[in-house]
């Protein structure tokens, strides 16, 4: 995905609101009904996650290194498309009132961000795009991102092959896969 729609400036932390589409939740909306969550919950969620550990010390010490991608809300909030667990570690230390090391800062983070008019099959694809070289996701979660494409957002399955820079023939099968998954929880 092109990001020649976005600008990019330092936000305030305190702005950002965590995406609850992020496709690594996709499991929880699926499997478990949980579809509309919370602030709370993606913050408890993003708690668990095993690596936050490790990404909490290096940025407690370092700061944030990349940017985080944002879609601006229009009413001074913006939401996270990418770096939900970066800035669930930022709202953290600041919650905690840790002092940040000398040139560092929590409360400030720099920031692509979309307009408010960004569709979201862009943000969708876009969210895939940045999140497929950082934490490995469920193969679930990329099945079931893969069928929202085709038929929730009807792109062409050479489409979201070339986008998800994956084959046609995964493309089906994860396709099949989530189909199969209906049925089976329809029975």
């Amino acid at each position: 995905m092109s990001s020649t729609r976005t600008t990019s400036k330092q936000v305030n932390v305190h702005s950002l609101v965590l995406d609850p589409n992020n496709p690594r939740f996709a499991n929880l909306k699926t499997l478990l009904g949980r579809e509309n969550l919370s602030q709370e919950e993606i913050l408890e969620e993003l708690g668990n996650d095993a690596q936050i550990p490790t990404l909490l010390k290096s940025i407690k010490r370092s700061g944030i290194k990349n940017p985080i991608w944002l879609k601006d809300l229009n009413d001074g909030k913006y939401l996270v498309i990418e770096g939900n667990r970066r800035t669930y570690i930022l709202k953290k230390l600041i919650q905690d009132e840790v002092v940040a090391p000398p040139g560092i800062q929590y409360d400030i983070v720099e920031a692509h961000i979309y307009p408010p008019d960004t569709g979201e099959t862009e943000l969708l694809l876009q969210r895939v795009a940045l999140q497929a070289g950082q934490k490995p996701w469920f193969k679930f979660n990329q099945a079931v991102t893969t069928y929202e494409l085709r038929f929730i957002h009807n792109l062409e399955e050479e489409d979201i092959a070339t986008e998800l820079q994956i084959s046609i023939h995964e493309v089906r099968k994860r396709i099949k896969d989530v189909g199969l998954m209906i049925d089976y929880v329809k029975k």
